[in-house]
């Protein structure tokens, strides 16, 4: 009994200390500058194409009669750059130069006296909207340019294994393996509004079509490519003879599947149109289609040696390109003149390498530790974003391979796709 009365005084007396502090720092002058670290207000930054969003949250202040904004360019001096009303919360800076740092600070204006100005926080505005699939973080973000800024963040029900984009709907299609689920994050609402697993056992890969409103689905298990329309699985074709492991629709309501072994082409009709087989010792990696070509990437780590087959989807006419190195990836740009590549060194080293478009090595980007979980090339300005998953890393590079920025907040980065 005398346990308790001491333990529930204790309860009290730690209430009382807490209360206390809160009100010494309810009671703080943040106009004193001398007494202050920082003012009690907090920047968050959002970009966009030439512009930045900025929002700021403040503690208990009282006795105020705005905000000033101060900024400063690369290495530049800060200069106040603006003031605003005490109600007013955020402002656009728009007519920002791509590809320069900028450097924020705020402080509290009183009457006639000004707080200290908080912690500065950098931004870098450029083209495009990175969006990143984290797969045990259960969400889909949208960031900034330079990666360091949360522009949207949608959360997913399940962990999703890959991803395929319907820039016309604004939907995210995504496969959910284990839990045996496909489902769809509707941009527009911010949300995952449709669910399905009536037909599967461990959908892998998930594509939509080109010139229709179908959805491929691949099931690793059932080993059959699904067909959905309108919401409903309304075909599938069997793909029973192997393990096939990455779908892509290409012109003319044709599929290709990817194997080990090598590649198959299904028309309309579900009959085979074109069957490629890779060489001896070459193993299956990676598609990717752009402007009408399908690229087709084999590895030998036997002879480090990739061999990229490239296929013209109007005539299925095809040539290849054989290369040094063992490569896990391949993404090419809008003009179809080069290709970026993910090449496996070791265990612990891994490049990204540009490659011209006859196989010609431009230039390499060492990447240690991890291997490249994803590669993608920003169509604006042919900056790289660079995937490593298991750092929770995600790297922005220029287009001549130079650093600009890293985040490694996000737990469990799988996917990076640039809209």
């Amino acid at each position: 009994m005398r346990g308790n009365k001491i333990f529930i005084l204790f309860g009290i007396l730690a209430g009382l200390v807490i209360l206390l502090r809160c009100s010494e720092r309810k009671n703080v002058n943040i106009f004193d500058t001398e007494n202050n670290a920082e003012p009690p207000i907090r920047l968050y930054m959002t970009t966009e194409d030439n512009k930045a969003i900025i929002r700021w949250e403040t503690e208990d202040i009282v006795d105020f009669k705005g905000f000033r904004i101060y900024r400063a360019v690369d290495d530049s001096v800060f200069r106040p750059s603006r003031d605003f009303p005490a109600d007013q919360y955020s402002f656009t800076d728009s007519g920002l130069v791509n590809h320069k740092w900028y450097y924020y600070r705020i402080s509290v204006l009183g009457y006639g006296v000004e707080s200290l100005l908080s912690k500065p926080v950098k931004l870098m505005a450029g083209p495009g909207k990175i969006w990143i699939l984290s797969r045990y973080g259960y969400n889909i973000r949208r960031l900034s340019y330079d990666l360091l800024h949360n522009n949207d963040i949608f959360y997913t029900n399940y962990p999703a294994i890959e991803w395929d984009f319907d820039k016309v709907n604004r939907f995210f299609w995504l496969a959910h393996a284990q839990f045996y689920y496909i489902s769809r994050m509707n941009l527009n609402i911010g949300q995952e509004d449709f669910f399905y697993r009536d037909k599967f056992q461990r959908p892998i890969d998930i594509k939509t079509d080109f010139d229709s409103d179908r959805i491929f689905i691949l099931d690793a298990k059932k080993k059959r490519i699904y067909v959905m329309i309108d919401n409903a699985v309304q075909d599938s074709i069997s793909v029973d003879h192997s393990d096939f492991f990455a779908i892509q629709p290409i012109p003319f309501s044709r599929i290709a599947a990817m194997d080990s072994s090598g590649l198959l082409i299904f028309n309309s009709t579900k009959n085979i149109v074109k069957e490629i087989e890779f060489s001896s010792e070459f193993i299956g990696q990676d598609i990717y289609y752009s402007n009408e070509m399908l690229y087709v990437l084999s590895a030998s780590l036997i002879q480090n040696a990739s061999e990229i087959i490239i296929l013209n989807t109007s005539d299925l006419s095809q040539n290849s390109i054989l290369t040094n190195g063992y490569y896990t990836l391949i993404r090419t740009g809008n003009e179809n003149q080069n290709f970026w590549m993910a090449q496996y060194l070791s265990s612990d080293s891994y490049q990204a390498v540009k490659l011209s478009s006859d196989g010609k090595r431009q230039l390499q980007i060492s990447v240690s530790d991890s291997q490249i979980d994803d590669l993608q090339i920003n169509p604006y300005d042919k900056s790289i974003v660079i995937v490593q998953r298991y750092l929770d890393k995600i790297t922005l590079y220029d287009s001549t391979g130079s650093f600009i920025s890293v985040n490694s907040q996000i737990y469990d980065p799988i996917k990076v796709n640039i809209e």
